[in-house]
């Protein structure tokens, strides 16, 4: 069992919180991800998660119809992710976050900006986990969702 605060907590926040989400239980769903980025330090060490934490904020506020506000934390993540995964060419954390800035910018009506975040995260997320991976097929076809 972890302590109180410790910051391996967080992953389990994330997970629940990517049920909420799924479930539509959106109270829930913020509830676990607001815990999750409190157990974070804002360390280069922590940045993947924050940005996996941060890739759910943005699906929070698509689904509140806050298109401006997901954009933001799309951003966010996907800077995190970078910064966490600079030196590897690929990686699932940063396809995910291409992914939700795809959804955002989708919402903010910038179509060209999700044609190609949509490739970037289609390669990312293939190369990562495999062309047939769960969230490499709906990048591929532009039907991503968490």
């Amino acid at each position: 069992m972890l302590p109180a605060g410790n910051p391996g907590l967080a992953a389990i926040n994330i997970l629940r919180a990517r049920l909420a989400l799924a479930r539509a239980v959106r109270q829930e769903a913020a509830v676990q991800t607001l815990r999750a980025l409190a157990l974070y330090s804002d360390t280069e060490a922590s940045a993947p998660l924050r940005a996996q934490a941060l890739a759910l904020v943005t699906q929070m506020q698509l689904q509140q119809g806050d298109a401006p506000a997901s954009l933001v934390s799309a951003q966010h993540a996907v800077q995190l992710a970078r910064t966490a995964f600079g030196g590897f060419p690929t990686g699932a954390p940063l396809g995910r976050a291409l992914l939700v800035l795809g959804q955002a910018q989708r919402a903010t009506g910038q179509a060209d900006a999700v044609r190609r975040n949509g490739l970037k995260a289609q390669l990312q997320l293939g190369a990562a986990a495999g062309r047939d991976a769960p969230l490499a097929v709906p990048a591929r076809n532009g039907s991503a969702t968490f």
